[in-house]
């Protein structure tokens, strides 16, 4: 389990849009082939960057939204969206 917080004053700057592809570029690098996280329903920031990359909400547990991310998926994003 892992928990990325940026610091309000420096949300929009892109910190959280990097350091996410990184770690899901290292993910893949080491074999994983579909990466799940669960996010709050009222963090709207996260959902836009989320489903940005390619993860798709598969569905809600109790408080949060179910994002799943395949590897061919993200690929697709990073060259879609020249987010690399």
């Amino acid at each position: 389990m892992l928990n990325i917080i940026v610091e309000a004053k420096q949300r929009g700057n892109g910190y959280g849009n990097s350091g996410l592809i990184a770690l899901i570029k290292t993910a893949f690098k080491n074999g994983y082939k579909e990466l799940r996280d669960l996010v709050f329903k009222d963090s709207t920031g996260s959902h836009s960057l989320f489903e940005k990359l390619g993860f798709k909400c598969v569905g809600e547990v109790e408080d949060s939204k179910d994002y799943r991310l395949k590897e061919e998926d993200f690929i697709e994003n990073l060259n879609n969206y020249k987010l690399n």
